[in-house]
């Protein structure tokens, strides 16, 4: 009897990536919106990356002080954290997962 397992295995791998893709796509612009707004540089520098074979996903800030905002900010306090508070912000991972049958 024929199984299609590697076709399961396929559609498996295509929602979980495309669920994760979303979930990228949305902390990053919670973050962007957390983010302090100088220039608005280091909001533009952020960038989702997508490891399909390790099932993850990054949000990355790509400036020289990326870091050093999200840990400290004198001048706007309000906005440190900007990164990991977007992710908490996050209410229901779940909805991104959609169940197929």
């Amino acid at each position: 009897m024929p199984t299609n397992f590697k076709k399961v295995d396929m559609l498996t791998n295509s929602l979980i990536s495309a669920a994760l893709q979303s979930l990228g796509d949305d902390v990053k612009k919670r973050s962007q919106i957390l983010a302090p707004k100088d220039t608005g540089a280091l909001r533009r520098s952020a960038k989702v990356h997508l490891n399909s074979t390790k099932d993850t996903v990054t949000i990355s800030y790509n400036t020289e002080y990326s870091r050093l905002r999200h840990e400290v900010n004198n001048l706007h306090p309000a906005t440190r954290k900007y990164l990991s508070n977007a992710l908490k912000s996050i209410n229901n991972v779940n909805k991104y997962f959609k169940r197929f049958d």
